[in-house]
């Protein structure tokens, strides 16, 4: 092989080591989520974990998120990955791994672990969307989300543990997630008047919903507690995202704004 000693016995033949020609490449990356949007994902990280170890968090499931996709560093950028799955993926990873740095900020171990369930699930439901090659060309060509699908009063009308937290800037923050998760579900971005009242809104709240009882399991008098909220409320949106798969529901959906 050029470049390496023939390692025949008695052999005089030398070659001269290989010139290899180093190709440097500079990539700019655009990281998927930020510091501010993990932190608003649960009332234990306002402080810590420090900016730094979140960044490489992100970094690292950015990472992921690419094998998952299957593309490069480089291939979603700007608007595809704000309020989209790309960065509701990216953060509850985070948020994941956040918990997993200091389960010490938790009251108990079962706090810690309810909440990483939580994340764990959002982030395993996006990345099921992601492994659909129709996703990723929907989200590499969709336009931008004009309205969210659901409000915040709406969100905390689902619990009464919720009637003033979390602030309402994480409220807004998981709604767009949430509706992050039904594009992708149906391959297309509503209006305003195609998710009022519709089956799109109702997804969109108990997706948000879910998202409150992450950011706060203490809330609830027991883990148990947390946990049949957090299922009542996956089931309902996890049904709803079932029914998007049908291009007769849409059309449907569409059909009612229209009227």
């Amino acid at each position: 092989m050029p470049g390496i000693r023939s390692a025949l016995p008695g052999s005089a033949v030398a070659y001269a080591p290989a010139k290899i020609k180093i190709k440097f490449q500079i990539l700019l990356k655009m990281a998927y989520t930020s510091i501010t949007k993990v932190r608003e994902k649960c009332t234990q990280w306002a402080t810590a974990p420090i900016d730094a170890n979140i960044t490489a968090l992100i970094a690292q499931c950015d990472g992921f998120i690419n094998s998952a996709a299957k593309v490069g560093d480089t291939d979603f950028t700007g608007t595809q990955i704000t309020a989209t799955v790309i960065e509701q993926i990216s953060t509850d990873l985070a948020a994941y791994h956040c918990v997993a740095f200091d389960t010490a900020a938790y009251e108990t171990n079962a706090d810690a672990r309810a909440t990483a369930d939580l994340l764990y699930e959002t982030a395993r439901l996006g990345l099921r969307y992601l492994a659909d090659e129709r996703v990723y060309n929907f989200i590499k060509t969709s336009p931008t989300q004009v309205a969210p699908y659901t409000t915040e009063a709406k969100v905390r009308y689902k619990c009464t543990q919720w009637a003033t937290v979390p602030p309402q800037a994480n409220i807004i923050n998981f709604i767009l997630h949430a509706d992050g998760i039904i594009n992708c579900a149906a391959r297309q971005v509503f209006v305003a008047t195609e998710a009022a009242g519709s089956l799109i809104e109702m997804i969109s709240t108990n997706l948000a919903a879910y998202y409150c009882v992450a950011f706060d399991v203490s809330a609830f008098e027991t883990n148990a507690d947390a946990a049949t909220t957090a299922n009542l409320l996956y089931e309902a949106a996890q049904l709803g995202l079932n029914y998007l798969k049908d291009e007769r529901v849409i059309n449907a959906i569409k059909g009612m704004a229209d009227s």
